[in-house]
């Protein structure tokens, strides 16, 4: 949660509670959408009125975002898909997308390249021979 104020509405006298979430852009907007109403839904349960926002400060733009039946049920359908990868012995193997590039999760999914690459360019830097002289002075 990035921002979490309290603001009127039209319909009510006292002020709601507002989450915003603050994204660089709408590019994955299904994914922060499902994000943002999860919050919203556990918020609910815990008894709290509460409405979010998408905010992309790049684009100077604003999508409000109520939990919406439609949205509470897709949010269910990921929490339920997420429980069923949590109860496998063994995850599944990772699928690599274009967003991958960019993750700041790429490591989780792809340790073992990151590895190699490590070591790729720990093999490629020139080594720098030590000398006699050098040896006898450490």
């Amino acid at each position: 949660v990035d921002v979490l104020r309290r603001r009127p509405t039209d319909a009510e006298e006292d002020e709601a509670l507002v989450i915003g979430e603050v994204k660089r852009s709408p590019r994955a907007q299904h994914a922060q959408r499902l994000q943002l109403g999860y919050y919203l839904l556990r918020l609910r349960e815990a008894g709290l009125h509460v409405r979010g926002e998408l905010r992309y400060p790049e684009q100077r733009r604003v999508e409000p975002v109520e939990l919406t039946p439609e949205l509470e049920a897709a949010v269910r359908q990921a929490i339920t898909r997420i429980e069923q990868l949590l109860a496998r012995p063994v995850p599944p193997p990772p699928v690599r997308i274009p967003a991958c590039t960019h993750c700041a999760y790429y490591e989780f999914c792809w340790v073992s390249e990151a590895d190699e690459e490590s070591q790729a360019t720990l093999r490629r830097r020139p080594t720098r021979q030590i000398s006699t002289a050098e040896k006898t002075q450490r």
